[in-house]
């Protein structure tokens, strides 16, 4: 090849590979794990079969993810095993499956602990599971770096729920799974309830929730047991194709009402929820409260909950709380909680790290 030619390719290719990586970014696991679907489903909200006649919020808020129903994969009881199960598996196998500083959704209670890493759920949304003889759906929306956990029985009956490829407020809507599509509902991750179809307005109760490191909820349940991970996608579990979405402030779909200027969209909060009531803090305000091992209590509803706060990555391990106490646990940032709770978002979020300190954080 020419030296005239090559210069004049260059340009074209320098294009090609920016166009991929904005692809990538925009797309994440889309692009990442591709699938064969029908033309204009993802991207198309009328394709995706759900029946909207009951979705009584802003129209202009519901965005199609790129993704068709189930192009992300819900775990259906998932494998699980010890951590020296992790251990060894990391030993044997190039790259590791878990690292200290990696970010798990945990939960614990009947003297039983699961620990759920981001790095999986990043490519699945939502695990079906049982723990303690209560049926959860683990969920995360890595666009809101939302965790909520469900309990999934309603009104005599176990739900599971599944990815619909849809989003409200750039949020997480999952579905119940029902023979014909157009008989499902769809369910907002943040506000706990069914929006569209015939549960439209019923509401999941709020487990509490850890989002800790992975050394940190090891530690303090050394009883736990962790995600086996699937051995067709551990290559896909090593990725983590939200990295871009994490270093800045921008937004990928519409989100409404957003925050003041003043106010960092993507610093993390923590909240627990308890029907109408809620207490809301930034990891700033948690920071400021936490003893020099990151130990503090946290006063809601007349008593005391323990938690231990960890600036690297953010997170927040929430000790000592039972499903029958009644207080659920959500995690999120603040533009996600602020875009779904306006009235009860935290007062100093003007005072929080940047979001580059969040992506800085993230693991």
């Amino acid at each position: 090849m020419g030296a005239g030619l090559r210069s004049a390719l260059w340009p074209v290719l320098g294009l090609l590979a920016a166009a991929l990586a904005t692809a990538a970014f925009l797309g994440g696991p889309r692009l990442l794990h591709p699938r064969h679907h029908p033309a204009g489903e993802g991207l198309d909200i009328a394709a995706h079969g759900f029946d909207l006649s009951a979705f009584r919020l802003d129209r202009s808020l519901l965005a199609a993810s790129g993704q068709p129903p189930d192009g992300l994969r819900a775990l259906d009881d998932p494998p699980h095993f010890a951590p020296a199960d992790a251990d060894a598996w990391n030993a044997e196998h190039r790259g590791k499956y878990l690292v200290g500083s990696d970010r798990v959704i945990g939960i614990a209670w009947g003297g039983q602990a699961r620990a759920y890493p981001l790095r999986v759920l990043n490519w699945h949304e939502i695990a079906n599971d049982t723990l303690g003889g209560i049926p959860v759906a683990v969920t995360y929306n890595p666009l809101c770096d939302a965790a909520v956990v469900f309990d999934r029985r309603l009104e005599g009956e176990t739900l599971r729920l599944a990815f619909s490829g849809l989003l409200y407020n750039s949020n997480l809507l999952a579905y119940d799974t029902r023979p014909e599509r157009s008989r499902c509902s769809l369910w907002s991750q943040l506000l706990f309830r069914a929006v569209s179809g015939p549960r439209a307005g019923r509401e999941l109760k709020v487990l509490p929730a850890s989002l800790a490191r992975w050394d940190a909820w090891r530690a303090a349940h050394p009883e736990t047991t962790v995600l086996d991970p699937d051995p067709g996608l551990r290559r896909l579990y090593k990725r983590d194709p939200y990295a871009p979405y994490f270093g800045d402030e921008r937004l990928r779909f519409p989100v409404r009402p957003l925050p003041t200027p003043e106010q960092q969209r993507k610093q993390r909060v923590l909240a627990l929820v308890d029907g109408e009531r809620t207490r809301v803090w930034t990891h700033s305000e948690l920071a400021s409260l936490a003893a020099d091992d990151g130990r503090l209590s946290l006063s809601f509803r007349d008593r005391q909950i323990s938690a231990r706060w960890d600036a690297d990555p953010g997170t927040v391990l929430v000790e000592e709380l039972e499903p029958d106490a009644g207080i659920g646990v959500v995690h999120a940032f603040y533009f996600a909680w602020n875009a779904f709770h306006p009235r009860r978002s935290a007062a100093s979020a003007t005072t929080a790290p940047s979001a580059q300190t969040a992506a800085a954080t993230r693991r």
